[in-house]
Protein backbone atom coordinates (compact mmCIF):
# COMPACT_ATOMS: atom_id res chain seq x y z
CA UNK A 1 0.00 0.00 0.00
CA UNK A 2 1.65 3.28 -0.66
CA UNK A 3 -0.05 5.73 1.50
CA UNK A 4 1.78 5.51 4.60
CA UNK A 5 -0.12 7.37 7.33
CA UNK A 6 1.06 6.53 11.01
CA UNK A 7 4.21 8.75 9.93
CA UNK A 8 1.33 11.49 10.21
CA UNK A 9 1.63 11.70 13.89
CA UNK A 10 5.03 13.53 13.76
CA UNK A 11 3.19 15.88 11.59
CA UNK A 12 0.43 16.30 14.26
CA UNK A 13 3.00 16.89 17.18
CA UNK A 14 1.91 20.54 16.60
CA UNK A 15 -0.90 19.91 17.10
CA UNK A 16 -1.18 18.21 20.36
CA UNK A 17 -2.66 20.16 23.92
CA UNK A 18 -0.40 22.18 25.27
CA UNK A 19 1.62 22.97 22.20
CA UNK A 20 2.66 26.52 21.29
CA UNK A 21 2.96 25.63 17.66
CA UNK A 22 -0.94 25.23 16.99
CA UNK A 23 -0.78 27.67 13.82
CA UNK A 24 1.63 27.30 11.40
CA UNK A 25 2.86 27.30 7.45
CA UNK A 26 5.92 26.26 5.99
CA UNK A 27 7.38 25.46 1.86
CA UNK A 28 10.18 24.15 1.19
CA UNK A 29 11.63 22.90 -1.89
CA UNK A 30 14.81 20.20 -1.82
CA UNK A 31 17.15 19.89 -5.16
CA UNK A 32 19.26 16.85 -5.29
CA UNK A 33 21.09 13.42 -6.53
CA UNK A 34 18.79 10.21 -5.55
CA UNK A 35 20.68 6.81 -6.63
CA UNK A 36 17.78 3.44 -5.81
CA UNK A 37 18.86 -0.33 -6.45
CA UNK A 38 16.07 -2.98 -6.00
CA UNK A 39 16.53 -6.51 -6.49
CA UNK A 40 18.80 -7.83 -9.44
CA UNK A 41 18.15 -4.65 -11.29
CA UNK A 42 20.84 -2.08 -11.73
CA UNK A 43 20.97 0.92 -9.73
CA UNK A 44 19.88 4.08 -11.30
CA UNK A 45 20.49 7.45 -10.56
CA UNK A 46 18.08 10.49 -11.03
CA UNK A 47 18.15 14.27 -10.38
CA UNK A 48 14.92 15.10 -8.25
CA UNK A 49 13.05 18.63 -7.89
CA UNK A 50 10.74 18.41 -5.19
CA UNK A 51 8.42 20.69 -3.53
CA UNK A 52 6.81 20.77 0.26
CA UNK A 53 3.94 22.33 1.98
CA UNK A 54 3.10 21.74 5.84
CA UNK A 55 -0.25 23.72 6.83
CA UNK A 56 -1.01 23.17 10.44
CA UNK A 57 -4.05 25.13 11.88
CA UNK A 58 -5.26 24.32 15.79
CA UNK A 59 -8.28 22.07 14.33
CA UNK A 60 -7.00 20.82 10.84
CA UNK A 61 -3.07 19.81 9.08
CA UNK A 62 -2.77 19.79 5.17
CA UNK A 63 0.79 18.37 4.34
CA UNK A 64 1.34 17.77 0.63
CA UNK A 65 4.34 16.92 -1.32
CA UNK A 66 5.87 16.14 -5.29
CA UNK A 67 9.04 14.79 -6.98
CA UNK A 68 10.13 15.28 -10.39
CA UNK A 69 12.95 12.86 -10.89
CA UNK A 70 14.88 12.68 -14.47
CA UNK A 71 17.27 9.54 -15.02
CA UNK A 72 20.75 8.98 -16.08
CA UNK A 73 20.43 7.83 -19.33
CA UNK A 74 17.04 9.05 -20.01
CA UNK A 75 13.45 9.08 -18.60
CA UNK A 76 11.38 10.93 -15.69
CA UNK A 77 8.92 10.32 -13.06
CA UNK A 78 6.60 12.82 -11.35
CA UNK A 79 4.98 11.73 -7.82
CA UNK A 80 2.69 13.82 -5.47
CA UNK A 81 0.80 12.84 -2.41
CA UNK A 82 -1.57 15.11 -0.08
CA UNK A 83 -2.94 13.75 3.37
CA UNK A 84 -5.41 16.00 5.26
CA UNK A 85 -7.01 16.04 8.43
CA UNK A 86 -9.62 17.84 10.80
CA UNK A 87 -9.47 17.04 14.66
CA UNK A 88 -12.74 17.21 16.75
CA UNK A 89 -13.32 18.88 19.04
CA UNK A 90 -10.11 21.67 18.81
CA UNK A 91 -7.49 21.45 21.43
CA UNK A 92 -9.26 18.39 23.72
CA UNK A 93 -6.67 15.46 24.62
CA UNK A 94 -9.63 13.02 23.47
CA UNK A 95 -10.08 14.08 19.44
CA UNK A 96 -11.57 11.95 16.56
CA UNK A 97 -9.71 12.50 13.33
CA UNK A 98 -11.10 12.58 10.34
CA UNK A 99 -9.37 12.99 6.90
CA UNK A 100 -7.70 11.38 3.90
CA UNK A 101 -4.77 11.13 1.84
CA UNK A 102 -3.84 11.40 -2.08
CA UNK A 103 -0.80 9.62 -3.73
CA UNK A 104 0.21 9.24 -7.42
CA UNK A 105 2.73 8.58 -10.03
CA UNK A 106 3.46 9.60 -13.78
CA UNK A 107 5.98 8.17 -15.35
CA UNK A 108 7.45 9.10 -19.03
CA UNK A 109 6.39 5.60 -20.01
CA UNK A 110 2.85 6.53 -19.34
CA UNK A 111 1.58 3.65 -16.57
CA UNK A 112 0.53 6.11 -14.16
CA UNK A 113 -0.63 5.27 -10.50
CA UNK A 114 -2.43 6.40 -7.98
CA UNK A 115 -4.28 5.43 -4.67
CA UNK A 116 -6.96 7.18 -2.53
CA UNK A 117 -7.79 6.38 1.09
CA UNK A 118 -10.34 7.74 3.48
CA UNK A 119 -9.79 7.05 7.37
CA UNK A 120 -11.12 7.82 10.91
CA UNK A 121 -9.22 7.96 13.96
CA UNK A 122 -9.35 8.25 17.98
CA UNK A 123 -6.63 10.29 19.86
CA UNK A 124 -5.68 10.36 22.76
CA UNK A 125 -3.10 12.80 23.93
CA UNK A 126 -1.06 15.38 25.67
CA UNK A 127 1.94 17.35 25.27
CA UNK A 128 4.29 14.50 25.27
CA UNK A 129 2.41 11.63 24.98
CA UNK A 130 -0.27 10.16 23.28
CA UNK A 131 -2.47 7.12 21.46
CA UNK A 132 -4.00 6.35 18.59
CA UNK A 133 -6.06 3.43 17.03
CA UNK A 134 -8.74 4.12 13.54
CA UNK A 135 -9.04 2.36 9.97
CA UNK A 136 -9.94 3.09 6.77
CA UNK A 137 -10.16 2.42 3.22
CA UNK A 138 -9.54 3.24 -0.55
CA UNK A 139 -9.01 2.55 -3.53
CA UNK A 140 -5.36 2.05 -5.65
CA UNK A 141 -4.82 1.94 -9.42
CA UNK A 142 -1.25 0.00 -10.38
CA UNK A 143 -1.64 0.82 -14.01
CA UNK A 144 -3.54 -2.07 -15.14
CA UNK A 145 -6.64 -2.39 -12.23
CA UNK A 146 -8.23 -0.64 -9.88
CA UNK A 147 -7.94 -3.08 -6.36
CA UNK A 148 -9.81 -1.91 -2.95
CA UNK A 149 -7.74 -1.21 0.47
CA UNK A 150 -8.82 -1.47 3.85
CA UNK A 151 -6.90 -1.33 6.97
CA UNK A 152 -6.62 -1.14 10.89
CA UNK A 153 -3.99 0.64 12.76
CA UNK A 154 -2.68 0.83 16.30
CA UNK A 155 0.22 3.70 17.27
CA UNK A 156 1.70 5.20 20.10
CA UNK A 157 4.20 8.33 20.37
CA UNK A 158 5.99 9.67 23.21
CA UNK A 159 8.32 13.03 23.64
CA UNK A 160 11.75 12.23 25.44
CA UNK A 161 13.76 15.35 25.90
CA UNK A 162 14.43 16.29 22.40
CA UNK A 163 13.38 12.94 20.57
CA UNK A 164 10.04 12.21 19.34
CA UNK A 165 9.02 8.14 19.25
CA UNK A 166 6.82 6.89 17.17
CA UNK A 167 5.55 2.86 16.85
CA UNK A 168 2.33 1.50 15.14
CA UNK A 169 0.93 -1.67 13.62
CA UNK A 170 -1.10 -2.03 10.58
CA UNK A 171 -2.80 -5.10 9.43
CA UNK A 172 -3.72 -4.21 5.44
CA UNK A 173 -5.75 -5.67 3.18
CA UNK A 174 -5.46 -5.18 -0.78
CA UNK A 175 -7.62 -6.79 -3.16
CA UNK A 176 -8.77 -10.53 -2.66
CA UNK A 177 -5.87 -11.93 -2.13
CA UNK A 178 -3.52 -9.88 -0.42
CA UNK A 179 -2.82 -9.87 3.59
CA UNK A 180 -0.28 -8.31 5.60
CA UNK A 181 0.96 -6.66 9.26
CA UNK A 182 3.46 -4.01 8.62
CA UNK A 183 4.98 -3.21 12.35
CA UNK A 184 7.30 0.16 12.56
CA UNK A 185 8.87 2.28 14.47
CA UNK A 186 10.76 6.16 14.05
CA UNK A 187 12.99 8.50 16.09
CA UNK A 188 13.35 11.94 15.25
CA UNK A 189 15.53 14.50 17.39
CA UNK A 190 16.04 18.08 17.02
CA UNK A 191 18.81 19.48 18.28
CA UNK A 192 19.99 22.92 17.45
CA UNK A 193 20.57 23.08 13.89
CA UNK A 194 20.67 19.58 13.34
CA UNK A 195 17.94 17.19 12.74
CA UNK A 196 18.77 13.10 12.90
CA UNK A 197 15.87 10.38 12.17
CA UNK A 198 15.78 6.85 11.83
CA UNK A 199 13.17 4.47 10.77
CA UNK A 200 12.63 0.16 10.45
CA UNK A 201 9.75 -1.88 10.14
CA UNK A 202 9.11 -5.35 9.28
CA UNK A 203 6.03 -6.83 7.22
CA UNK A 204 4.23 -10.17 7.91
CA UNK A 205 2.75 -12.18 5.52
CA UNK A 206 -0.69 -13.72 5.95
CA UNK A 207 -1.98 -14.38 1.99
CA UNK A 208 0.16 -15.15 0.28
CA UNK A 209 1.22 -17.68 3.73
CA UNK A 210 4.41 -19.15 2.05
CA UNK A 211 5.43 -15.06 1.37
CA UNK A 212 8.70 -14.75 2.96
CA UNK A 213 8.50 -11.17 5.88
CA UNK A 214 10.69 -8.35 4.53
CA UNK A 215 12.61 -6.10 6.77
CA UNK A 216 13.55 -2.58 6.32
CA UNK A 217 15.11 0.97 7.71
CA UNK A 218 17.25 3.90 6.90
CA UNK A 219 18.30 7.03 8.78
CA UNK A 220 18.70 10.66 7.53
CA UNK A 221 20.33 13.87 8.60
CA UNK A 222 19.68 17.52 8.40
CA UNK A 223 21.94 20.80 9.25
CA UNK A 224 20.52 23.74 8.99
CA UNK A 225 22.71 26.69 7.34
CA UNK A 226 20.42 29.43 7.76
CA UNK A 227 16.46 29.41 8.89
CA UNK A 228 15.94 29.21 5.28
CA UNK A 229 18.49 26.92 3.65
CA UNK A 230 19.91 23.04 4.51
CA UNK A 231 21.78 20.14 3.48
CA UNK A 232 19.98 16.40 3.99
CA UNK A 233 21.18 13.28 3.10
CA UNK A 234 19.55 10.39 3.83
CA UNK A 235 19.91 6.17 3.43
CA UNK A 236 18.61 2.72 3.41
CA UNK A 237 15.89 0.72 2.42
CA UNK A 238 12.46 0.50 2.09
CA UNK A 239 9.60 -2.49 0.95
CA UNK A 240 7.23 -2.73 -1.63
CA UNK A 241 4.52 -0.75 -2.61
CA UNK A 242 1.85 -3.29 -3.04
CA UNK A 243 -0.74 -0.91 -3.85
CA UNK A 244 0.57 0.39 -6.83
CA UNK A 245 2.71 -2.13 -7.87
CA UNK A 246 6.35 -1.00 -7.24
CA UNK A 247 9.02 -3.37 -5.68
CA UNK A 248 11.08 -2.75 -2.46
CA UNK A 249 14.88 -1.52 -2.79
CA UNK A 250 17.57 0.65 -1.14
CA UNK A 251 18.58 4.07 -1.79
CA UNK A 252 21.23 6.92 -1.19
CA UNK A 253 19.83 10.49 -1.81
CA UNK A 254 21.73 14.09 -1.08
CA UNK A 255 20.29 17.14 -1.86
CA UNK A 256 20.09 20.85 -0.86
CA UNK A 257 16.49 22.35 0.88
CA UNK A 258 15.47 26.19 0.76
CA UNK A 259 12.72 26.79 2.83
CA UNK A 260 10.14 29.76 3.58
CA UNK A 261 10.85 29.06 7.00
CA UNK A 262 12.60 25.64 9.29
CA UNK A 263 9.08 23.25 8.88
CA UNK A 264 7.62 22.75 12.52
CA UNK A 265 7.49 19.00 11.16
CA UNK A 266 10.01 16.70 9.38
CA UNK A 267 8.89 16.53 5.46
CA UNK A 268 8.78 13.39 4.12
CA UNK A 269 12.93 13.09 3.60
CA UNK A 270 12.95 13.19 6.99
CA UNK A 271 10.34 10.85 8.30
CA UNK A 272 10.22 8.12 5.22
CA UNK A 273 12.64 8.91 2.03
CA UNK A 274 11.66 5.75 0.25
CA UNK A 275 7.60 7.35 0.09
CA UNK A 276 9.16 9.40 -2.86
CA UNK A 277 11.92 7.02 -4.52
CA UNK A 278 9.65 3.81 -5.05
CA UNK A 279 8.74 4.62 -8.66
CA UNK A 280 12.53 4.75 -9.97
CA UNK A 281 12.02 1.56 -10.70
CA UNK A 282 10.66 1.36 -13.82
CA UNK A 283 8.73 -1.84 -14.89
CA UNK A 284 10.32 -4.52 -17.46
CA UNK A 285 8.01 -3.53 -20.30
CA UNK A 286 5.72 -0.68 -21.24
CA UNK A 287 2.29 -2.60 -21.10
CA UNK A 288 1.26 -6.02 -19.69
CA UNK A 289 -2.61 -7.92 -20.23
CA UNK A 290 -4.04 -11.18 -19.04
CA UNK A 291 -7.41 -12.05 -20.33
CA UNK A 292 -9.65 -15.17 -20.97
CA UNK A 293 -9.92 -16.53 -24.40
CA UNK A 294 -11.76 -19.34 -23.05
CA UNK A 295 -12.28 -21.63 -20.22
CA UNK A 296 -9.06 -21.62 -18.21
CA UNK A 297 -7.15 -20.58 -21.35
CA UNK A 298 -5.83 -16.92 -21.18
CA UNK A 299 -4.49 -15.08 -23.46
CA UNK A 300 -1.33 -13.08 -22.40
CA UNK A 301 -0.29 -9.75 -24.21
CA UNK A 302 2.67 -8.03 -23.48
CA UNK A 303 3.75 -4.91 -25.34
CA UNK A 304 7.64 -4.36 -25.94
CA UNK A 305 8.10 -3.33 -29.96
CA UNK A 306 11.59 -3.58 -29.13
CA UNK A 307 12.17 -6.96 -28.03
CA UNK A 308 13.72 -9.53 -30.15
CA UNK A 309 12.42 -12.56 -27.47
CA UNK A 310 9.86 -12.72 -24.93
CA UNK A 311 9.06 -15.50 -22.22
CA UNK A 312 6.57 -15.90 -19.48
CA UNK A 313 6.80 -18.92 -16.68
CA UNK A 314 5.35 -19.52 -13.32
CA UNK A 315 3.57 -22.02 -11.39
CA UNK A 316 1.27 -22.64 -14.31
CA UNK A 317 3.78 -23.63 -16.27
CA UNK A 318 5.87 -25.48 -13.53
CA UNK A 319 8.16 -22.88 -14.08
CA UNK A 320 9.28 -23.65 -17.93
CA UNK A 321 9.96 -20.75 -20.16
CA UNK A 322 7.03 -20.03 -22.49
CA UNK A 323 7.90 -17.95 -25.61
CA UNK A 324 5.64 -15.45 -26.50
CA UNK A 325 4.63 -14.73 -30.53
CA UNK A 326 5.40 -10.96 -31.58
CA UNK A 327 2.67 -10.01 -34.01
CA UNK A 328 1.69 -6.55 -35.08
CA UNK A 329 2.35 -3.00 -33.18
CA UNK A 330 4.83 -4.55 -31.05
CA UNK A 331 2.73 -6.94 -28.95
CA UNK A 332 3.94 -10.54 -28.10
CA UNK A 333 1.00 -12.80 -27.00
CA UNK A 334 0.31 -16.37 -25.79
CA UNK A 335 -2.15 -18.30 -24.88
CA UNK A 336 -1.86 -20.67 -21.67
CA UNK A 337 -3.78 -22.55 -19.35
CA UNK A 338 -4.24 -20.79 -16.10
CA UNK A 339 -6.62 -21.89 -13.11
CA UNK A 340 -8.66 -18.96 -11.50
CA UNK A 341 -6.78 -17.99 -8.11
CA UNK A 342 -3.34 -16.26 -7.25
CA UNK A 343 -0.32 -17.36 -9.10
CA UNK A 344 3.23 -16.45 -9.08
CA UNK A 345 5.14 -15.54 -12.29
CA UNK A 346 8.09 -13.57 -14.05
CA UNK A 347 8.48 -11.92 -17.57
CA UNK A 348 11.97 -11.84 -19.29
CA UNK A 349 13.02 -9.62 -22.19
CA UNK A 350 15.73 -10.91 -24.26
CA UNK A 351 16.92 -13.12 -22.69
CA UNK A 352 18.30 -11.19 -19.60
CA UNK A 353 17.03 -10.93 -16.07
CA UNK A 354 13.66 -12.46 -15.16
CA UNK A 355 11.85 -9.83 -13.77
CA UNK A 356 7.95 -8.55 -12.96
CA UNK A 357 5.82 -6.83 -15.72
CA UNK A 358 3.66 -3.30 -14.66
CA UNK A 359 0.09 -4.02 -12.76
CA UNK A 360 1.82 -7.06 -11.30
CA UNK A 361 2.23 -7.05 -7.55
CA UNK A 362 5.93 -8.00 -6.77
CA UNK A 363 7.29 -9.70 -4.09
CA UNK A 364 11.02 -10.57 -3.19
CA UNK A 365 11.48 -15.05 -3.74
CA UNK A 366 13.77 -17.14 -2.15
CA UNK A 367 16.47 -16.77 -3.88
CA UNK A 368 16.70 -12.62 -3.58
CA UNK A 369 15.29 -12.31 -6.79
CA UNK A 370 11.46 -10.75 -7.37
CA UNK A 371 8.16 -12.74 -8.23
CA UNK A 372 4.95 -11.42 -9.61
CA UNK A 373 1.62 -12.16 -7.76
CA UNK A 374 -0.72 -12.69 -10.58
CA UNK A 375 -4.47 -12.35 -9.73
CA UNK A 376 -6.88 -13.92 -12.05
CA UNK A 377 -10.42 -13.82 -12.16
Amino acid sequence: MRIRLWPLVLLLSPLCPGSRAAAQTAGSLDAGLTRVGYSDVPSVTAYSLSPALQLFRPNASLVASGVFSEFQGGGWNLQGSATGSVFIPSGSHLQVELGGALSGSAPDSGAGTAALLGRGRLHLADARHGLWAGGGVGRTWDGVSWRTTALVEAAGWARVGDATVVASTTPTWIGDSLRLLDTEATIRLVRGRVELGAYGGFRTWFEPADAGGTAWGGASAAYWLTDHLAIVAAGGSYPADLGQGFPGGSYVALTIRVATRRPPAPSRIESHEYQLLQPLARPLVPAFQITTASGLDRLIRVHAPAASSVEIMGDFSEWRPVPLVKGTGGDWTVVVAIPKGTHRMNLRVDGGDWGVPPGVTPLNDDFGGVVGVLLVE
